[in-house]
């Protein structure tokens, strides 16, 4: 009984930090007028501690990390102005994902494929070999992984 409320308290101010931390972040956006957090992803954990910050809910926090990645690729997109620098924070947020959930499919299908649309071949072609490491009886990985390289690297051997 003891342990139960010891997590019971722990999922309280885990909770308690996260929402204290988005209406933090929502009152320093509204201040600023024009200007934004930017790059809000800069100040994400690493996976280690964010598996024993999840109190055993490994995948749903993959799922939210998920959906930070295609907000952020959203973002992004909707930025007028093109740097170098867009889309920096996007692998990190999807293989944070993918290294907290790594049978995560949807994540190194959909990810490796935003990847591949803003021009970031290298990380997209890491991302679908970490899927094919994690998952190496599923097709899909390597499938995607081929179709990258046949036609947007115009690589037919690799391809193969």
């Amino acid at each position: 009984m003891k342990v139960k409320k010891i997590s019971v308290l722990w999922a309280s101010l885990f909770s308690l930090a996260l929402v204290g931390s988005v209406l933090a972040a929502r009152g320093l956006e509204g201040r600023g007028g024009t200007s934004r957090i930017a790059d809000d992803s800069l100040y994400l954990p690493s996976a280690t501690f964010l598996r024993y910050a999840s109190l055993g809910y490994r995948t749903m926090l993959a799922d939210l990390m998920w959906i930070r990645a295609t907000q952020y690729f959203g973002s992004q997109l909707e930025a007028r102005k093109a740097t170098p620098e867009k889309h920096r924070f996007l692998y990190p947020l999807l293989d944070l994902a993918v290294s907290l959930d790594p049978h995560f499919m949807e994540a190194y299908r959909f990810g490796g494929l935003l990847l591949t649309v803003v021009k970031r071949y290298e990380q997209a072609i890491a991302l679908h070999e970490n899927g094919y490491a994690a998952n190496p009886d599923r097709w899909e990985n390597p499938h995607d992984l081929g179709r990258l390289y046949y036609l947007e690297l115009k690589d037919h051997e690799k391809a193969l």
